[in-house]
């Protein structure tokens, strides 16, 4: 068995409120865009690699 690797997994619960969504309801692609561009995802100096939007319902 080998020692543990610096490659974790994290999930991170973002609370929407009023103040961060521009309308009260949005589509789940709409959704995952403004946290994309809201968390940097992808960028260079990002530690974010990824987002994920799922819907409750």
């Amino acid at each position: 068995m080998s020692g543990p690797t610096k490659e974790y997994r994290a999930f991170i619960r973002v609370k929407l409120t009023d103040d961060f969504l521009p309308s009260p309801v949005l589509s789940k692609e709409e959704l995952h865009a403004l946290l994309k561009d809201a968390l940097d995802v992808g960028a260079d100096d990002s530690p974010i690699v990824s987002v994920a939007v799922h819907d409750a319902r």
